[in-house]
């Protein structure tokens, strides 16, 4: 094998106002991180991130 990508986590932002899909990440294994990049300072926003599990 050979040039591939190897993603180590995910992260991506949500508005707060999406309970749903906060709950659905919560539940899900995702942690909750301090917002980041264009995230940073956007108050109706929350950040999560998840570590992907290594390849053998």
């Amino acid at each position: 094998m050979g040039g591939g990508i190897i993603l180590q986590k995910v992260r991506f932002g949500n508005r707060k106002n999406q309970p749903e899909a906060i709950a659905l990440y919560d539940r899900n294994g995702y942690t909750r991180i301090p917002n980041y990049g264009q995230y940073e300072g956007v108050e109706n926003s929350v950040c999560f991130e998840k570590r992907l599990p290594s390849l053998p």
